[in-house]
């Protein structure tokens, strides 16, 4: 029995062995080559193929052509986000205090430091940005219900010195 396995083992050595010499031989690969060749003439002439370049084609200029409209409406969406901050200013330094009203925080210090009497109504919102970190105050954002009250403040902070200090902080 093991003289068996042995010639048998040798019989499929020795084909492997052919079969690894056929398969490196330029007749094998010259007939592959020409089998390949046959295959790819056929599908690259074939009417699907052509239908399948076409739908290809006519998609990539869809898709140019999305890709060009999403870049305007990118370019149209930051035009109105920077348009609708226009009535914004950003205030840095003012101390937080808890359970303060941003409101209140900010008519204060524009009637006691920029000597411009503020109202209420002049103001859309206002709030803290940021995460509350020990040891910082965060900015606070005005949004003015004109660009008119903006203007006013901006004009009141340019007739005061550089070093502006409130609540013993600097500004």
């Amino acid at each position: 029995m093991a003289t068996e396995i042995s010639r048998e083992t040798r019989s499929r050595s020795e084909a492997r062995k052919e079969f690894d010499s056929y398969v490196q031989s330029e007749a094998f690969v010259s007939l592959l080559d020409d089998a390949i060749s046959k295959q790819f003439e056929k599908f690259f002439s074939s009417e699907d193929f052509k239908k399948m370049l076409v739908a290809t084609t006519t998609s990539v200029k869809q898709i140019e052509g999305l890709s060009a409209q999403l870049n305007k409406v990118k370019v149209c969406a930051n035009e109105n986000e920077q348009y609708s901050r226009h009535c914004n200013i950003r205030i840095f330094g003012l101390p937080e205090l808890e359970d303060e009203n941003c409101y209140e925080v900010v008519t204060e210090f524009c009637k006691t430091k920029l000597g411009y009497n503020l109202e209420l109504r002049e103001i859309d919102r206002t709030h803290r940005v940021g995460r509350l970190r020990h040891g910082k105050q965060r900015a606070i954002i005005v949004k003015f219900c004109s660009y008119q009250s903006k203007i006013k403040v901006i004009k009141s902070l340019k007739k005061i010195s550089r070093e502006l200090q409130y609540m013993s902080m600097k500004i």
